[in-house]
């Protein structure tokens, strides 16, 4: 997904999203298994059992002041699942903006709340986005399409 978070992102006037590098995350494949990722990414911070069939990785950028966190999810098999990027700031209409240039479709949409679908850039993979303004944050969730 570098088309939608790779360098050409500018910061926004509240300067939410200022140099948001996305470069190894980006290389992140949602058909990828835990030992591939972890291969790009390193350990985690964090892992939290979720359910018998559900773990999450959780991420903490020590060089990006704009992404809080990234957890990733992982079923029984070790296969991604899901991505949850939460960035610091109001990014959603800027988020938005670049996933319709970037070819995503809008599903739906709401002050809180913004549902795409697309294609991944990297994989071809079909992908449902969930984006959540999450009080001054903002939530953006990726999962393979349904």
């Amino acid at each position: 997904m570098v088309t939608i978070f790779g360098e050409a992102w500018a910061a926004d006037a509240k300067g939410a999203l200022a140099g948001l590098s996305m470069e190894r995350l980006d290389g992140v494949s949602l058909r990828m298994g835990r030992e591939q990722t972890r291969a790009l990414l390193g350990a985690p911070h964090a892992v939290e059992a979720l359910e018998p069939e559900l773990t999450a990785e959780v991420y903490l950028p020590t060089d990006n002041a704009s992404l809080h966190s990234a957890t990733l999810l992982f079923d029984k098999q070790a296969q991604l699942v899901g991505k949850a990027l939460v960035i610091r700031g109001d990014a959603m209409d800027l988020l938005v903006g670049e996933l319709i240039r970037a070819d995503f479709t809008l599903i739906a949409q709401s002050t809180q709340r913004t549902q795409l679908s697309g294609q991944d850039d990297d994989s071809d993979q079909a992908l449902d986005l969930t984006i959540l303004r999450a009080g001054d944050d903002t939530l953006l969730m990726v999962f393979p399409a349904k």
